[in-house]
């Protein structure tokens, strides 16, 4: 079981301070979580190789608080601060999607991002939240747990007018990330099967939110829609933590 170590008592601008070297200022909570971001991809880089399985566990149990205190900073509805969190973890996978694709000699997706990680431009910054920004207006979530040794999140949200329906899995092993995508031009048998005017897109959300709410959600939209013959795309991302 993975504690994150720290008080609640401590202030979160002492313990940024003194476990990420970060001062919090007056700024935009995004520029806050890129910084934060950037620390983690650092610290995951000098992870020892033979214990690197659960020392990234700890630490993302670590920076899930972390990111969680300066979250609550900024008085965010439960919404605003679910899509502020998966940002956070975006722009994880995009920093370490940017660094071994440099590794292998490509252009990176992020343009001007310095191999040293630990400080980043305010240019660099502006990238990065642009490649990563959530659609907060069109977006919910369908399930969320986490304890010291497995998080899972869920979430339903339109990308380029595609309803997709995105679940994260992460224990001390491995790290899954599973899509399931209908296009633009299947959606108008979902609209009907659920009896929901078509284009209506928050309150298809809405609706899909309150019908799969649980750990078995993915699997459950998946038998859903193959019962009512609605075609979709299925995809999986995995990584050996």
């Amino acid at each position: 079981m993975f504690q994150h170590g720290f008080s609640d008592e401590t202030p979160i601008e002492e313990i940024l301070r003194s476990h990420l070297g970060l001062e919090l200022k007056q700024e935009p909570l995004k520029e806050v979580l890129v910084k934060m971001a950037s620390r983690f991809d650092s610290q995951r880089q000098n992870l020892q190789p033979t214990y690197a399985q659960f020392s990234l566990q700890s630490m993302k149990v670590k920076f899930e608080y972390l990111i969680g205190r300066v979250i609550r900073l900024y008085e965010l509805d439960d919404l605003d601060a679910a899509n502020q969190k998966k940002f956070f973890w975006q722009l994880v996978s995009e920093l370490k999607e940017t660094r071994m694709s440099k590794s292998d000699g490509s252009k990176s997706k992020t343009k001007g991002l310095k191999n040293d990680l630990t400080t980043i431009t305010k240019s660099e910054t502006n990238n990065l939240i642009e490649a990563s920004t959530v659609d907060t207006k069109l977006e919910v979530t369908l399930y969320d747990y986490q304890d010291a040794s497995l998080n899972i999140n869920s979430y339903a949200y339109f990308e380029n007018d595609d309803l997709v329906i995105d679940y994260w899995r992460l224990d001390y092993r491995t790290e899954d990330e599973y899509f399931v995508t209908v296009k633009k031009e299947n959606l108008r048998v979902l609209y009907s099967v659920l009896e929901i005017e078509e284009d209506s897109k928050q309150l298809l959300l809405a609706k899909l939110s309150s019908t799969f709410s649980d750990v078995n959600c993915l699997d459950n939209v998946k038998s859903f829609l193959s019962l009512n013959n609605i075609a979709f795309d299925f995809s999986v991302h995995h990584d050996e933590c």
